[in-house]
C-alpha cells in the first residue's frame, strides 16, 4: 500500500468516526437540555417544583421580620409562608428561567436573568394579612431576590449563542461524513469495501460514544453530589433537577450509540458476507471457476488493494503471479480439433505473493484476443480459468495459442490445429 493512498484512507475513517460522534452529541443535546419542554417535564418528574416550593416556604417562615410581625397574631409564620408561596408560583418562576436560558442559548435574549420575583409574594402577603403585618414584612423583602454568584459577562460571551454553533457543527459533520464516504468509494472503487470500512467506522464511533457517555455520566453524578448540601437562592433541589437533565442527555446519547452500533455492525457484516460470497462464486456464464482459499470476514481494505490497480497491492510492485497447466480441450497444451466445434481452453492462475490481488487473464488465438472477467485471489491461492473458443471463426491450419495475466509478466503457450 502506498503512503499516498494510506493517508487519505485513514483520514476518511477518522473523519467518519468524529462526524458521527459530533452528530450524536448535537442531536442528543438538541432534544434534551436545549429543549425547554423536555427540561420542564424532567423538573416535574423529579419533583423539583414541589421541593423548591417547600424550601422557599421554609426560608420565608424562618425570616426574622416574618416571625416578629406575626408574633402576637393567630397566624403562624408557617401558615403565612404556605399561603403566600405556592407551587404554581415556584413553577412559573422556574419555567421562566428555563425559557430565558433556552432563548439566550438560541441567540434571542442578550442576558440570563437569575432571580425570584418577590413582588408577587409581597402582593400575596398583603392579601393574607392586615396592613400592619404586610408593611412590616414587605419592607424587609426585596422586589427581586438574586443569587450572590452571578454568571460573569465573560462566561456568557463564551456560551452564547451555543445553538447556532451546534447547527454549524451539525452541518459540518454531515458534510464531512458524506465527503469521507465519497473519498472512500473513490479510493477503493468498490461499494462493498466502502460499506465495510464505513460499517467498522460506525462501530468504532459507537463504542467511543458509549465509553464517553458512561464516563461523563459518572462524573456528572459525582460533581452534583458534592454540591447536594448547598442551600441559598439556588437550593439543592435545583441541583437534582440539573443532574436529571444532564443525565437524560447522556442517556439519549447511550441509546443513540446502541442504534449506531447496530447499524454499523449490520453494514460491516453484510459487506463482509457479500465480499465472501463474491470471492467464492462460481459463474458459469463467465467461464471463470473459483476455487481459491478465502479467509472469511476479511476486511478488504486491510489488504491494501485499491480497485483494480495491481501495483497498489504490494506497495508499487507488481504481485507475483504464475500461469500453469494449460489444457486445450482436454488434450494438454497442443490439440487438434475439427473446424466448427467449440473448444474449452483452461489454465491455472496462482498468486504467489502474500497479498490479495486481482488478475485479468487474456487468451490470444492467432490474432484474436479474448479477455476473461477479473478474478480476485488471496495471497498463495489459485483458481482455474476457462475460455470458450469458437473454431468456426478460425481458418483451417495451425494457430498459436497464448494466455497472459494482467501485463504479460507470466504466459503459457500452446498450439491449436484446426482441421476440416
Amino acid at each position: 500500500m502506498r503512503v499516498g493512498y494510506k493517508l487519505p484512507l485513514y483520514a476518511s475513517i477518522v473523519s467518519i468516526v468524529l462526524s458521527v460522534f459530533l452528530l450524536s452529541l448535537i442531536l442528543a443535546a438538541d432534544s434534551t437540555m436545549l429543549d425547554d419542554e423536555h427540561v420542564t417535564e424532567t423538573l416535574e418528574d423529579e419533583r423539583v417544583y414541589t421541593n423548591l416550593t417547600e424550601q422557599l416556604q421554609d426560608d420565608l417562615a424562618e425570616n426574622g421580620s416574618v416571625i416578629r410581625a406575626v408574633e402576637d397574631r393567630s397566624l403562624t409564620p408557617e401558615q403565612l409562608s404556605t399561603a403566600v408561596i405556592t407551587e404554581p408560583y415556584a413553577r412559573n418562576e422556574l419555567n421562566g428561567h428555563v425559557r430565558n436560558i433556552t432563548s439566550f442559548l438560541e441567540g434571542g435574549d442578550e442576558d440570563i436573568s437569575f432571580g425570584l420575583d418577590y413582588v408577587v409574594v409581597k402582593g400575596n402577603i398583603a392579601r393574607e394579612t392586615d396592613e400592619g403585618v404586610s408593611a412590616q414584612v414587605n419592607q424587609s423583602l426585596p422586589d427581586v431576590v438574586r443569587p450572590d454568584n452571578r454568571v460573569s459577562e465573560r462566561t456568557l460571551e463564551r456560551v452564547a449563542p451555543i445553538t447556532s454553533r451546534f447547527q454549524l457543527l451539525q452541518y459540518t459533520a454531515i458534510v464531512l461524513s458524506v465527503l469521507s464516504v465519497v473519498l472512500l468509494l473513490y479510493l477503493n472503487r468498490s461499494v462493498v469495501e466502502t460499506a465495510s470500512i464505513t460499517g467498522f467506522a460506525l462501530v468504532t464511533a459507537a463504542v467511543l460514544q458509549l465509553i464517553f457517555s458512561y464516563s461523563l455520566r459518572f462524573i456528572v453524578n459525582l460533581f452534583f453530589l458534592s454540591f447536594g448540601g448547598q442551600r441559598g437562592l439556588d437550593p439543592a433541589t435545583l441541583v437534582d433537577g440539573a443532574t436529571a437533565v444532564l443525565i437524560s442527555t447522556l442517556s439519549t446519547m447511550i441509546r443513540q450509540s446502541f442504534g449506531i452500533l447496530l447499524v454499523g455492525g449490520a453494514l460491516a457484516v453484510t459487506a463482509q458476507l457479500v465480499y465472501f460470497r463474491r470471492m467464492r462464486r462460481v459463474d458459469s456464464t463467465s467461464d471463470v471457476v473459483g476455487n481459491g482459499s478465502i479467509r472469511p470476514f476479511l476486511i478488504p481494505f486491510w489488504s491494501g488493494r485499491r480497485g483494480t490497480d495491481p501495483a497498489a497491492t504490494t506497495g508499487g510492485e507488481e504481485p507475483d503471479r504464475r500461469l500453469s497447466n494449460l489444457d486445450i480441450d482436454g488434450e494438454g497444451s497442443d490439440a487438434t480439433v475439427p473446424r466448427g466445434t467449440r473448444v474449452e481452453v483452461a489454465v491455472g492462475v496462482t498468486n504467489e505473493s502474500e497479498q490479495p490481488s486481482e488478475f485479468e487473464p487474456t487468451l490470444t488465438v492467432g490474432e484474436t484476443e479474448m479477455t476473461s472477467r477479473t478474478i480476485e485471489l488471496d495471497g498463495g491461492s489459485n483458481e482455474r480459468v476457462t475460455f470458450d473458443v469458437a473454431t468456426e471463426d478460425l481458418a483451417i491450419g495451425s494457430h498459436d495459442l497464448e494466455i497472459s495475466a494482467s501485463g504479460g509478466d507470466s504466459t503459457v503457450s500452446g498450439t491449436l490445429d484446426v482441421e476440416q
